[in-house]
């Protein structure tokens, strides 16, 4: 994979700004630190949905459902008995929606901390608790959800092709009834609007500023990504602050249906 990295990423504890953030990131070339200091981004960020669609893939797995013991003119019967892995996706656009205005506020710019790439595509991936499972190791299922930074991939040197663009990916895990509940209102085709947010996200980061309103741009430091090193004092150094956990979230829904008064008082306006 080519991890597109413009500038090498370095962590800096020995800052003139202690009073407001114990450490940051930079962004180096070989003349030295690049543009803005970037310490974690601690205020929270908004999108809206721009698309929510449910998801059923249906898998099955016929090696482990061959019954031996029932076979016709000694072929094995095979019981194709799938089992079915439900979600619900949204396609997310930076920002809220004032309902005062009708305006968008607070939307965000994002990219890759180290790269001159912009991430333009973010998604929410909203799946029910008993599918945790599958996405974690025993033991960690106190985690309410993910986030993932897919940087932009190219299919080696030969094709040089672009084969994903860059897209941060939140992954929710909510109580089952919660999930149905909303899966029925999309599927009724009553939902009118969806708000995701998150506070203290791990992997962000962004000049320090007095307010959230005035962030205008967010870096966003992959998680699972070898390439994207962190550097302290010339080397290589462990580190965890990358977009991979979410702690606080909220989401945030709108059902709307028209009443039956509406009809009779459009029928009257008429009149």
């Amino acid at each position: 994979m080519n991890s597109n990295l413009f500038y090498s990423i370095h962590l800096n504890e020995d800052h003139k700004y202690k009073s407001l953030y114990d450490w940051c990131l930079e962004e180096h070339d070989s003349d030295g630190v690049v543009g803005n200091e970037y310490p974690p981004f601690q205020w929270r960020v908004s999108f809206i949905a721009k698309i929510v669609s449910n998801i059923n893939q249906l898998s099955c797995n016929s090696d482990a459902n061959i019954l031996l013991s029932s076979s016709k003119d000694g072929i094995p019967e095979v019981d194709l008995v799938g089992s079915t892995s439900p979600s619900i996706i949204a396609e997310l656009h930076p920002g809220f929606i004032d309902h005062e205005s009708k305006k968008i506020k607070n939307s965000k710019r994002f990219q890759i901390l180290g790269t001159k790439d912009k991430i333009k595509q973010f998604v929410l991936e909203i799946y029910p608790i008993s599918e945790l499972k599958k996405f974690c190791s025993e033991g960690s299922d106190k985690k309410v959800g993910f986030m993932t930074c897919w940087p932009k991939m190219e299919l080696g040197e030969v094709y040089n092709k672009t084969i994903s663009q860059p897209s941060l990916i939140f992954m929710l895990f909510i109580e089952s009834d919660a999930f149905n509940n909303l899966s029925q209102i999309i599927a009724g085709g009553s939902l009118s609007n969806l708000q995701f947010s998150a506070t203290n996200v791990d992997g962000l980061y962004a000049p320090w500023e007095p307010d959230a309103d005035f962030s205008r741009v967010i870096k966003v430091l992959p998680g699972n990504q070898t390439d994207y090193k962190v550097i302290q004092n010339g080397e290589e150094i462990p580190f965890t602050k990358r977009a991979m956990r979410l702690s606080n979230y909220n989401l945030s829904y709108v059902i709307s249906r028209k009443m039956d008064a509406m009809q009779i008082i459009e029928a009257d306006d008429e009149s």
